[in-house]
């Protein structure tokens, strides 16, 4: 029996967000080029109030929208379960992550020399680079397996498939 497929329109918020962290991503990537003469100090501080709003926000509606849908399928196939768990870590991983860019970009913007812009430039390229591997995992996999209305013959070979 296949379970039927959620409404596409209910994803729509999703992929909003995922086009609002993708263009933090971007201006996280060309500050992290310009480093280390070229920081405005307004930018630091415009980006270090984004990133937790724009997290915190992307995350509230995956848990909202795909955890919802992914526990249903978990029924049948029980590695879904290990990919919540995943998800739910990895938000946890990126909040604290995103906590520390805030805190490092604030500093920058209110002019203290700390972080080094070295260590600066890696916590962005770190920061962003987690952050578009994150989205493309849901929009590109998970978005689409949702979205197909969970073929039994998919999910079991996920299933197969688990460590």
């Amino acid at each position: 029996m296949r379970a039927q497929a959620p409404d596409h329109s209910a994803f729509e918020s999703l992929l909003e967000i995922w086009g609002e962290q993708l263009a933090l991503c971007d201006a996280l990537e060309q500050m992290a080029d310009a480093l280390p003469i070229g920081l405005s100090k307004m930018n630091c501080l415009r980006l270090a109030r984004t990133i937790p709003a724009v997290v915190d926000r992307a995350h509230k509606l995956e848990e909202l929208l795909l955890f919802p849908l992914l526990q249903r399928r978990a029924a049948s196939s029980p590695a879904l379960n290990a990919v919540i768990e995943r998800l739910r870590y990895e938000h946890l991983e990126d909040d604290a992550y995103a906590e520390e860019l805030y805190d490092a970009l604030n500093a920058r913007g209110w002019g203290r020399a700390t972080p080094s812009a070295e260590t600066l430039g890696y916590m962005l390229r770190t920061f962003f680079a987690a952050m578009r591997r994150h989205i493309w995992f849901d929009r590109d996999v998970l978005m689409p397996l949702l979205l197909a209305g969970g073929e039994d013959e998919m999910l079991a070979g996920l299933s197969r498939n688990a460590p």
